[in-house]
């Protein structure tokens, strides 16, 4: 399922939105399923690609990836997100949680995705929306890629609701699937997240069934954000 065939896309991924000014920055991710079995005795695993608005690719294993504002293109400006205090869990209510995992199944065995809406005037976290998403991976049974009109599309239309008195909402996070993979971040995921306070929604998609969706923060720290961690949050009714 590619969006947006037959037009120029921007190359990138996901990111985050909140108080500080910053630039668009990809997120490509995926599960962990089978990535050492493909790999043939004593080759080398192939570093995660990492898509960026100039087109660019760029690779990296286990190294961080490079200070945020070395890849960042001027049109694509959002804010960095915040999350003060760090919330120990997120309010996520029912139908969200149901709707992401009917897209899950469907999109079995490949991997789905999508942005998550939400508010951040207080913790816990509360996610108010759910946005399914173009999975634009060259691999899309072991990666995900968001298509950045997605993400430029719920941007505008919170700035809209905004306008209109209805605001309050940010671009909270981001939300994949991991067919026949496990329940939380990858390898790949936490190489590929970039932004402190920037929530993923995990659904292992088991021979085609869904489990709940488990919440992790990523929270980073040091030149080129060198220490990086995903922090589980329980995931609560919202």
């Amino acid at each position: 399922m590619r969006a947006g065939r037959g037009r120029r896309r921007h190359r990138a991924g996901s990111g985050a939105v909140g108080g500080r000014g910053i630039a668009y920055r990809p997120a490509l991710g995926g599960g962990d399923r089978g990535d050492a079995a493909r790999r043939r005795p004593g080759a080398a695993a192939a570093a995660p690609r990492r898509r960026v608005g100039n087109g660019r690719d760029l690779r990296g294993g286990d190294r961080p990836p490079a200070p945020a504002a070395d890849h960042r293109p001027d049109a694509l400006t959002v804010a960095a997100a915040t999350v003060e205090p760090a919330p120990d869990a997120v309010l996520l209510p029912p139908g969200i949680a149901g709707a992401i995992r009917a897209a899950a199944e469907a999109a079995w065995p490949e991997e789905a995705c999508g942005l998550l809406a939400g508010r951040r005037d207080g913790a816990p976290l509360r996610v108010t929306r759910a946005v399914p998403c173009a999975n634009l991976a060259a691999d899309r049974r072991r990666a995900f890629e968001i298509d950045p009109q997605a993400w430029l599309d719920l941007r505008a239309a919170l700035a809209r609701e905004t306008e209109a008195g209805g605001g309050g909402q940010d671009i909270v996070g981001c939300w994949h699937s991991h067919p026949d993979g496990r329940a939380g971040p990858s390898p790949r995921d936490l190489a590929a997240a970039w932004e402190p306070g920037f929530l993923w929604l995990v659904v292992a998609v088991t021979g085609g069934r869904a489990a709940a969706p488990t919440a992790h923060l990523f929270e980073a720290e040091g030149p080129g954000l060198a220490q990086r961690r995903f922090r589980r949050l329980a995931v609560k009714d919202g």
